[in-house]
């Protein structure tokens, strides 16, 4: 019975290795049925929401000019009904965007990681700077859609906890391993709420970037910002693939 129980004990290791990593490729598996999805309602809010705003707008254009003369108050209606298919519009496709934008998938990583951070500064009033490699990296579409996640959920954190005017954005890769670094000069992330893991989403972006075998480090100091720093290897069927 004791030679039993010791060979129990010196399995139940092993055994939560195994579960632990089973649980990772769970979770791996949910992100990316969850991917899949948000792409689905993107192209279908883009084309159909897309499409119906156009025809509206056309409408309304052709009533415009067939409004008799003397008639300003249906005149100054269909304006505004004009200005708020336009800002429809414009609301449909930054949706779109936020749930999967059509530049990650058709133009690379680097070119959506610099429309969305142009859009974050419009809407914040937080001025960034992009240090981006002049070359677009080379197709992955894991790690794209990792890295433009974990930039976003960063930047809304910038926003809600970190009181910064400024925002630097590096991302590159150099044939081993791929960087996402995101500082602030904001109030300064606390050692107790690196330590506590569930504050300002860090538990998902080091879910996410455990999957692909890579590390995260978060560090603060109070009154002069906080830097995310995402590294993930180049090599492995996840990597990048510089």
């Amino acid at each position: 019975m004791a030679g039993d129980i010791l060979n129990e004990c010196a399995s139940a290791p092993a055994d939560l290795v195994r579960s632990l990593e089973e649980l990772r490729n769970f979770a791996a598996g949910q992100e990316a049925a969850r991917e899949e999805e948000r792409t689905r309602i993107s192209r279908e809010i883009h084309d159909l929401l897309g499409q119906d705003l156009t025809a509206l707008k056309l409408d309304l254009a052709w009533m415009r000019q067939r409004i008799p003369a003397g008639h300003d108050a249906l005149a100054r209606k269909v304006e505004s009904m004009l200005a708020l298919v336009d800002s429809t519009a414009k609301t449909v496709r930054r949706i779109s965007r936020q749930l999967r934008p059509a530049m990650l998938d058709d133009l690379g990583l680097v070119e959506a990681v610099s429309l969305h951070v142009r859009e974050f500064e419009e809407r914040t009033g937080i001025a960034c700077v992009l240090l981006l490699p002049e070359r677009e990296l080379p197709a992955n579409r894991v790690l794209a859609t990792a890295f433009f996640r974990i930039l976003q959920e960063v930047l809304i954190n910038v926003v809600r906890h970190s009181e910064a005017a400024h925002v630097e954005i590096f991302l590159d890769c150099d044939g081993k391993v791929g960087t996402l670094r995101v500082a602030d000069d904001g109030r300064g992330i606390r050692p107790g709420e690196v330590r506590r893991g569930n504050a300002f989403g860090l538990i998902g972006i080091r879910e996410r970037v455990s999957t692909l075998g890579g590390t995260v480090s978060v560090t603060g100091e109070a009154g002069r910002g906080t830097t995310v720093e995402v590294k993930v290897p180049c090599t492995g069927k996840e990597g990048c693939g510089c």
